[in-house]
């Protein structure tokens, strides 16, 4: 698998370490984990430093984990208090 990943450009730990955020980016965006902390996220994903885990999920999707997970919850409840934005009422 290490061939195959390097034969396209991706080193094996750096692709583990990308699907490993991926999945925190995604349990993030999650109601149903919106009350763990994100060093909890970030343990369950394999990430053993919280500090590193915000580094690096920065330096991936350009925002913190921090600023991710608020704009989901208001997301979130603006979604159940019934608002639309313009952008989905095009839909």
């Amino acid at each position: 698998m290490q061939k195959i990943l390097n034969e396209g450009g991706e080193a094996f730990n750096l692709y583990v370490r990308r699907r490993r955020l991926e999945s925190a980016y995604e349990e993030l965006m999650n109601p149903v984990y919106f009350r763990e902390s994100i060093s909890e996220v970030c343990f369950r994903w394999g990430f053993n430093d919280s500090a590193y885990f915000s580094r690096v999920f920065k330096s991936h999707f350009g925002i913190a984990p921090s600023q991710h997970r608020d704009n989901w919850k208001r997301h979130d409840a603006s979604c159940s208090r019934g608002n639309v934005t313009a952008s989905h009422e095009s839909l």
